[in-house]
């Protein structure tokens, strides 16, 4: 038994000695090879022909001296030598450079081995040898923006290992139905490419699929209701592009997703009720399309929302009732046809950096209770039909960095004159924020108090009709907001 156990420990090591000595001959020549007929002399960075050549650029080799991988991104100047298919053992090959011409030899299907294909600035159309490649696990190819375009062959279906696809640059057709067949996918990407037609129904078999990127393109057609078979999605991203018809429902499925991203399409029709089930949603934008109404009901029910762009669609009716979605940053519902007054709830989203609210059809004063957004940035409700007095509180948001509220309203005086001179103050304006060290005496308001009520975490009531008395040396509980309200005021 020992006999046996020492002959086959034998023939193992005698066969690892044969492979090293194989690769040692074989790949050195290889690469030799690839090197002069891909003009190597030329790049950015120079192999040595004196030294090993596991120490020459962007070459690694395995325990057995078989290059494993070839990274050649960025210095690649000349056409991609055919040599490039007789590394056998190759499991990852990287491509790129300035001056790169022509495309991939029909020689990179021999490399069965290979786990990684990435290349930039090639030249199209796709080389179909590339699908047999039926282990690589991430393709990824920017080909060049000239007129050798070529379709995404329907021969990627056999590429089933597949689990992350980019594809951009000079490819067109359609995308083929055959896509469905690489359910290992996890991320896929066609972006800044002239493909057309629709995206289709087979896409929704790829449930493993988290990253779905189609910008830019020239697709066109309804989304399918397939969509919302894929669970797994956490980003969608499909803008720049001619998507009509309106949302699919099914959409409501993708429990997973963060980020939906359909600007600038020509989609149609009402934002489905689905979407408020997606509860993990962080990031909404739909701008620039062609959708009607308001928000649907249940719309609160995204709290996780940081990110909510409507703007330039045909959205019409009061503003929608989000005063609860508590970590919004960017609100923008700018460009569309929404009426009534401005939300008093809006003062809520205590976390906005960006409102834009301009281009509507806005009647009323801005609410005084808008001075509780100490962190906006960009406040823009211009080009509305916006009038009447500012409230004091108001003068909180006057060092605001890019406030936008006179242009194309009818306050008069202007804000900016309010700013500077207080000119234009409400008559009943008070300061209603008296937070936490209150000053005692009595106080009362210019007219008479109309709400019942109870300072926060003390006895001290206010009736309706009575003046204010608070005791000496009262103090509130931290970040207390003392406010009432005021009949009578013009």
């Amino acid at each position: 038994m020992i006999k046996i156990c020492s002959i086959l420990c034998y023939i193992s090591a005698f066969s690892g000695y044969l492979q090293a000595q194989t690769c040692a001959s074989n790949d050195s020549l290889t690469l030799v090879n690839f090197y002069t007929n891909s003009q190597g002399i030329n790049w950015a960075e120079n192999w040595d022909f004196n030294q090993p050549y596991s120490t020459w650029w962007g070459v690694e080799v395995d325990n057995n001296g078989c290059v494993k991988k070839v990274d050649l991104r960025n210095i690649v100047t000349g056409s991609i030598s055919a040599d490039i298919g007789y590394l056998s053992n190759l499991e990852e090959l990287w491509l790129s450079g300035g001056d790169i011409t022509g495309g991939l030899p029909i020689e990179i299907g021999l490399l069965q081995n290979l786990r990684t294909l990435y290349a930039k600035g090639i030249d199209g159309p796709f080389q179909p040898s590339i699908t047999d490649l039926v282990n690589l696990e991430r393709l990824n190819i920017n080909f060049k923006y000239n007129n050798n375009l070529g379709p995404i062959p329907s021969s990627i279906g056999n590429m089933t290992s597949l689990k992350d696809l980019a594809l951009s640059g000079s490819i067109d057709g359609v995308i083929p139905s055959e896509i469905g067949l690489l359910q290992q996918l996890e991320y896929l990407n066609f972006q800044a490419c002239p493909i057309s037609g629709s995206i289709p129904a087979e896409i929704g078999q790829l449930q493993n699929l988290k990253k779905l990127y189609m910008s830019r393109t020239d697709l066109s057609g309804a989304l399918p209701l397939e969509i919302g078979n894929m669970i797994s999605l956490e980003e969608i991203i499909i803008s720049s592009n001619d998507i009509s018809g309106s949302l699919p429902s099914s959409l409501g499925n993708l429990i997973n997703l963060r980020n939906l991203n359909l600007s600038n399409n020509q989609i149609t029709g009402s934002i489905p009720s689905e979407i408020s089930q997606l509860t993990s949603l962080v990031s909404l934008t739909l701008r620039q399309n062609l959708i009607t109404g308001s928000l649907p009901a249940g719309f609160q029910n995204l709290a996780q929302l940081s990110y909510l762009n409507l703007s330039d669609n045909n959205h019409s009716g009061d503003l929608p009732d989000i005063g609860t979605l508590s970590n919004l940053s960017v609100l923008d519902l700018s460009s569309n046809s929404f009426s009534g007054t401005l939300p008093a709830e809006y003062s809520n989203l205590t976390n906005l950096v960006k409102l834009r609210i301009q281009d509507n059809n806005l009647s009323g004063k801005i609410p005084h209770t808008y001075a509780k957004l100490m962190g906006i940035e960009k406040f823009y409700i211009g080009s509305n039909q916006l009038s009447g007095c500012f409230d004091t509180a108001l003068s909180a948001l006057c060092s605001g960095s890019l406030i936008i509220v006179d242009s194309g309203n009818n306050f008069t005086p202007s804000y900016a004159e309010f700013c500077e001179t207080n000119i234009g103050e409400c008559a009943c304006s008070f300061d209603r924020y008296l937070s936490n060290s209150i000053s005692t005496g009595t106080h009362k308001a210019k007219n008479e108090i109309i709400s019942d009520g109870v300072i926060n975490g003390t006895n001290t009531q206010f009736q309706a009709g009575n003046s204010i008395h608070l005791q000496p040396s009262f103090m509130t509980m931290p970040n207390v907001v003392f406010e009432v309200s005021i009949a009578n005021c013009n």
